[in-house]
């Protein structure tokens, strides 16, 4: 990320390499993360990513990023409840959770960034507002329902 970006995040939110910031090139030692998630992560190759004793909680790009991949591949991780990408002269933030169809397009969620904090991170305070209570389009969530409505697809023409 620019030094730009990365200062006003440290300015904005207080995340920085000192608190639970890392560079994707530095992934191998971050403490706590296991290696499905490393493999999951070089997969999506964010710039930089945040955690919390070792869980993921926000993965930022570049603006050069193709922003339709970034959305389908967090979507599909799973992990990581907030998603920040760079543009021109600031940021965007997205639910990582939460998909919208926008004109046939898949779109993750915005979020407003003004309480996003790395003490509303630490206390979980962010995380409980109403933004993260939605969970029904959540992957796992979407995908349990799959299974669900095919099986009852499966028992009707069985029966």
């Amino acid at each position: 990320m620019s030094e730009l970006i990365l200062d006003k995040i440290n300015n904005d939110f207080n995340i920085n390499y000192k608190n639970g910031l890392y560079s994707f090139d530095n992934i191998n030692n971050i403490p706590n993360l296991s290696q499905r998630i490393i493999k999951s992560l070089t997969e999506i190759k964010p710039n930089n990513i945040f955690t919390i004793n070792g869980k993921v909680i926000i993965l930022f790009f570049n603006k050069d990023k193709n922003k339709k991949d970034i959305f389908k591949k967090c979507w599909n991780f799973g992990e990581a409840p907030i998603i920040i990408i760079e543009n021109e002269s600031d940021f965007e933030v997205y639910n990582g959770f939460e998909f919208i169809l926008e004109n046939g397009l898949f779109e993750l969620e915005p979020l407003d960034s003004k309480d996003l904090n790395y003490l509303s991170l630490m206390s979980g305070r962010y995380f409980t507002e109403d933004k993260f209570k939605q969970k029904e389009k959540r992957i796992d969530k979407v995908l349990l329902k799959n299974i669900k409505d095919a099986r009852e697809i499966l028992i009707i023409k069985l029966a």
